[in-house]
C-alpha cells in the first residue's frame, strides 16, 4: 500500500449527531456521504445504499491509488506538523486488511443525538442541545458582535433543520441489527453517552446477537454515573472509557461549563472500583490556550488516579478548531515557556521510570512537537481579539470569571 493510504473506507462508518453520515470522525463537517445531491442519512437510508454509494467507492479509489483526497485534510494537516494522524493510527490496526473483499461495515462511531448536560467551550450546539438553548437566547438578546452573530445564526439553523431522534427510527435499528452479529468495534458518544438510553439498548441488542467480542469505546465527560449502562458494559470482553478532563478543579469547571468536579472525581473512582480491572481508562485533554502551560498539574492529578495494572492513558488534542482556543494566538515567548517546562519534565521529573510513565509520554512528546511547529507561526491576532469576545459574552451569561480562574490569560486582552 502506498503511504497515503487509509483502511477506513472498508471498515468504518461514522454518523453525526443529526444522523448524516461520514467516512470517519476527523472528516470536516461538510463532507457527508451523499448519493448524487442527497445527503444519506442512518435514520432513512438502508445500509446497503450508504456503503456501496459513490461515496465510498471514490474513497477506496483514491487510496489504492495512492492520492489525498480533500475530505480528509484533518489527517493530511496532522502528518505535515509531523503529528501522528487518525489514519496513521487506522493503519497500525488494520495492517492486514483484505482491500479485494468489500463486507457490510464493521466498526461503527455513533452519536445519539445532541442530548448533553455540558457547554463545553471547545464545543458547538449540534453536539450540545444546552449549547445550542443558550447561543439561540444570546441571539434572540440582540447584543452580539456582527461576526460572531452570523456565525452562531448558522448553527442556529443547522439546529432548526435537524432530527436529533434519527436512531429511534426503524431504518436504523435494522441496520444496527443486521450488523450487531459481526461488529468488531463501536465507539458512543454524543451529546453525553450515559444520559441517552438507546445507547444502552445498542448494549444489549450486541449482547442479544451473542456478540460480547465487540470492542466498545465511549466517551463521557464523567459528570454523570448510568449504573445500568456501566452494568451491562461489564458483559463485553474489551472496552475503553475515554474521559474528558481539560484542567483540574474549577478550571475544567470553567472550561467544560458547568461541570462539578466532586461528581467527576467520584466517578472516576466508581470506574475504577466496578468495571472490569482490564478496561481501559484513557484520559483525552482537549490542548488550547486554556491549558496549555497545565500539562503537568493534569498529568500529576492523573498520576495520583492511576491504578496499575489496569491501563490508564493520558491523550491531548491538539484544538485547531475554532481557531480562537487554539494556542497559535498566544505570544511566541509563552509558547516557548510552555515548551521549556515540557522539556524540564521529560528530562528532570519523570525521568528515572520511563516504563511506568508510557501511560503519558506519548502524549508529551505531542504536545511538545506541536508547540516548536507552531513557533514557526505568526501570532493570530485576530483570532486572539475573537477570544476575548466571546469570553466576555459567556461570561456576563454564565455568570463566571475568566480572569478570576485563567487571569494569566486574561491579562493577554
Amino acid at each position: 500500500m502506498s503511504n497515503t493510504f487509509c483502511p477506513l473506507p472498508w471498515v468504518n462508518l461514522n454518523s453525526n449527531t443529526e444522523g448524516s453520515i461520514k467516512l470517519c470522525c476527523n472528516i470536516q463537517e461538510n463532507f457527508h456521504i451523499r448519493n448524487n445531491e442527497r445527503e444519506l442519512n442512518f435514520g432513512i437510508d438502508s445500509i446497503e445504499d450508504i456503503w456501496n454509494g459513490n461515496y465510498m467507492a471514490f474513497h477506496r479509489k483514491q487510496f489504492l491509488e495512492g492520492k489525498q483526497p480533500d475530505t480528509c485534510s484533518v489527517c493530511w494537516n496532522l502528518e505535515k506538523d509531523n503529528i501522528q494522524s487518525p489514519r496513521q493510527v487506522a493503519c497500525d490496526e488494520y495492517k492486514d486488511i483484505n482491500v479485494d473483499t468489500i463486507s457490510l461495515p464493521t466498526s461503527l462511531e455513533l452519536r445519539f443525538g445532541n442530548h448533553c448536560n455540558l457547554q463545553c467551550n471547545s464545543c458547538w450546539s449540534l453536539s450540545s442541545d444546552k449549547i445550542a438553548k443558550e447561543r439561540s437566547d444570546l441571539i434572540d438578546q440582540g447584543q452580539l458582535p456582527d461576526w460572531l452573530n452570523e456565525v452562531w445564526q448558522g448553527e442556529k439553523a443547522l439546529v432548526k433543520n435537524a432530527d436529533f431522534e434519527w436512531y429511534k427510527k426503524d431504518e436504523f435499528k435494522k441496520t444496527f441489527k443486521k450488523l450487531a452479529p459481526t461488529l468488531k468495534k463501536i465507539y458512543l458518544t454524543g451529546g453525553e453517552p450515559t444520559l441517552i438510553d438507546e445507547n444502552i439498548e445498542i448494549l444489549q441488542t450486541l449482547l442479544d446477537a451473542g456478540n460480547k467480542h465487540c470492542y466498545i469505546a465511549l466517551t463521557t465527560n464523567l459528570t454523570y454515573w448510568n449504573k445500568e449502562f456501566y452494568r451491562r458494559l461489564n458483559y463485553f470482553h474489551n472496552a475503553e472509557i475515554q474521559i474528558s478532563i481539560d484542567g483540574i478543579g474549577e478550571k475544567n469547571s470553567y472550561i467544560r461549563y458547568p461541570s462539578n468536579w466532586d461528581h467527576i472525581e467520584t466517578n472516576l473512582q466508581r470506574l475504577r472500583n466496578e468495571i472490569q480491572q482490564h478496561f481501559i481508562i484513557k484520559h483525552y485533554t482537549v490542548y488550547s490556550v486554556f491549558n496549555y502551560d497545565s500539562v503537568k498539574e493534569i498529568i500529576d492529578w492523573a498520576y495520583e488516579k492511576h491504578d496499575p495494572p489496569r491501563r490508564y492513558i493520558w491523550a491531548p488534542i491538539i484544538c485547531s478548531a475554532p481557531d480562537w482556543l487554539s494556542i497559535k494566538w498566544l505570544p511566541k515567548y509563552l509558547r516557548e515557556e510552555a515548551l521549556l517546562c515540557l522539556e524540564q519534565l521529560d528530562k528532570e521529573i519523570y525521568k528515572d521510570n520511563r516504563k511506568k510513565n508510557a501511560w503519558f509520554e506519548y502524549g508529551i512528546s505531542t504536545i511538545k512537537t506541536y508547540l516548536k511547529e507552531t513557533l514557526n507561526d505568526v501570532e493570530e491576532n485576530n483570532a486572539r481579539d475573537r477570544f476575548f469576545s466571546i469570553m466576555n459574552v459567556l461570561d456576563k451569561k454564565r455568570n463566571i470569571d475568566l480572569q478570576k480562574v485563567f487571569p494569566d490569560l486574561a491579562c493577554l486582552n
